[in-house]
């Protein structure tokens, strides 16, 4: 809680100076200190017995529902090169967290009806 506190005085006093500074200061701030708690909760998640490749997975697909979000509703172009690089994400997601693909090796014969 003193961080926080430090936090948000830090914020009022930089956007009570009215710079362009003062604001990409609080915001410089912020994504520091949200990335480095993002940071620790993952560890967290894996000391408590979340998969490794889970919790990357996770962290991959934030960014890709970011960029998204970004696309719907601030109207931010996203070109061929990042559309691909959302593809990768997602597809490096879904290879990392290895879900149980259906095969014929692993299928149940259906049950017949007599």
């Amino acid at each position: 809680q003193p961080l926080l506190l430090l936090l948000l005085l830090l914020g009022g006093m930089c956007c009570r100076s009215g710079t362009k500074q003062g604001a990409r200061l609080v915001w410089i701030v912020l994504r520091g200190a949200l990335g480095g708690a993002a940071w620790a909760l993952s560890l967290v998640a894996v000391q408590i017995g979340a998969a490794p490749g889970d919790v990357t997975a996770l962290t991959s697909v934030s960014v890709v529902a970011g960029a998204l979000l970004g696309r719907a509703f601030l109207d931010e172009q996203l070109t061929l090169q990042h559309w691909i690089a959302v593809l990768c994400s997602l597809i490096g997601s879904v290879l990392v967290t290895q879900p149980p693909f259906p095969s014929a090796a692993t299928r149940q014969p259906a049950p017949q009806l007599a």
